[in-house]
């Protein structure tokens, strides 16, 4: 079984689906049957929660993490946009930090930090120079805290 942590940082530009007032979003993550839900954030159409929770993976190879926007409301709640993510082309111990575009939805993006504990290709290592031409500046990484 493989381990997949995920952090749910935040959305922007979100669709206001309230007549009155603007909407109060959250987001509800799932992977192979387990749910996750993040806390509501009250009238912002670009919450942030930085909300981590942790996915133990059966097939990692076909897995996906599907993560959808909600809008909470007082009767029934109403969907902002989706996106589902294949897991198989993720990179054993480095975090993923990308924004993706929410489908069903006419405007937003949701933001999200996926990393593959103990699972995913392995990491390459750095290649030897084979001449003297001076590289590119190395890239800086930065920890996420959890």
């Amino acid at each position: 079984m493989g381990k997949l942590d995920v952090r749910i940082v935040g959305c922007r530009n979100l669709s206001n689906t309230e007549t009155f007032g603007v909407s109060d979003p959250y987001v509800v993550v799932s992977c192979e049957g387990k749910k996750y839900r993040t806390t509501t954030k009250k009238q912002t159409l670009n919450p942030e929660w930085n909300e981590k929770f942790t996915f133990m993976l059966a097939d990692e190879a076909s897995a996906r993490l599907e993560m959808e926007v909600w809008d909470a409301n007082v009767m029934v709640d109403s969907p902002m946009g989706r996106y589902a993510v294949a897991l198989d082309g993720l990179v054993r111990g480095v975090v993923s930090d990308k924004w993706y575009m929410l489908q069903g939805a006419k405007t937003g993006e949701i933001r999200v930090r996926i990393m593959a504990v103990d699972f995913g290709r392995a990491p390459e290592e750095a290649p030897s120079p084979v001449c003297s031409a001076p590289s590119a500046p190395p890239m800086v990484q930065h920890p996420v805290s959890g």
